[in-house]
């Protein structure tokens, strides 16, 4: 498995923490009537929902500050331009829309808003492979903003749940990806349960890989390459997987990263046919 294909994954771990107040404005109709808070943070919807679309991922974080804590983890505004930068070359037809929106204004200069957001996007061939794959992720962040002398801004975020999953290459089925939790207790016991549809052709295997990665590995620049190196794959239970496994000891932000391959494999070679990477964050306690 290339590191590219796992790197832009892992990626899109972090896409849902650059969600820009200004532009969590619903699909739906604004209220008729809404207050001057949530007016002038709504103001920004243009600026940053059309930038983000045309690639410009300056333009549309332009409401944050240069460093964020997301999840408790310290960014440099610079990373998440990256990040977006970086998963848009995986897929150049990224794209996001935004489901709902809550602003709560806290008097006339701050405010939190929480948006559920998704990002699509597609491809025909992923990473120069040759194998289409199809991008979503979806998740809920909230962002409190304070008034300042450059207007309304943002430098603290907080994911309640993200999901993202990558599709590449022939379809197959898996069952139980989404179960994963999205919060634990420190050493805490918890199950992933796969199920894979059977394939009758000879030679055609599944075989997959999983971790538990702190937020801060993924966050860094080579973080993707980080966990790629420890991954370790193994070949998928042939009634399918119950395991058991524990949560980290130490509390903070993590994300499940979980790939799941289906190849080919005669002739002393080895052919991918179709790979699902799913990631997760999952908070510890």
């Amino acid at each position: 498995m290339p590191n590219r294909r796992l790197f832009a994954a892992v990626l899109a771990v972090l896409s849902l923490a650059c969600v820009p107040a200004g532009a969590a404005l619903a699909q739906g109709a604004p209220a008729a009537t809404p207050g001057p808070v949530e007016g002038a943070l709504r103001a920004n919807l243009e600026t940053s929902l059309t930038a983000f679309n045309r690639g410009d991922f300056p333009g549309y974080l332009h409401d944050f500050g240069m460093r964020l804590a997301y999840n408790g983890i310290t960014v440099d505004r610079t990373r998440l331009v990256e990040i977006n930068q970086e998963l848009k070359q995986s897929f150049p037809n990224l794209k996001m829309a935004y489901k709902s929106t809550r602003i709560a204004p806290m008097g006339d200069a701050e405010a939190n808003v929480t948006t559920v957001a998704e990002f699509t996007g597609s491809t025909s061939s992923y990473d120069g492979s040759g194998l289409g794959a199809t991008y979503r992720e979806a998740g809920e962040v909230t962002a409190f903003y304070k008034l300042t002398g450059e207007g309304w801004r943002t430098d603290t975020l907080q994911v309640a749940w993200n999901d993202s999953f990558i599709d590449i290459g022939r379809q197959f089925g898996v069952m139980g990806f989404t179960t994963l939790p999205v919060l634990l207790g420190a050493d805490q016991p918890y199950r992933m349960r796969l199920y894979v549809g059977e394939n009758g052709v000879p030679g055609v295997g599944v075989s997959y890989a999983y971790a538990a990665v702190p937020l801060a590995t993924v966050i860094a620049k080579s973080g993707a390459e980080d966990v790629f190196r420890a991954l370790k794959f193994v070949p998928f239970p042939a009634g399918g997987l119950d395991a058991e496994l524990r949560s980290p000891m130490k509390a903070g932000t993590y994300a499940h990263v979980l790939v799941v391959n289906k190849f080919w494999r005669g002739g002393g070679q080895e052919s991918l046919l179709g790979q699902k990477i799913y990631t997760r964050l999952v908070r510890v306690e």
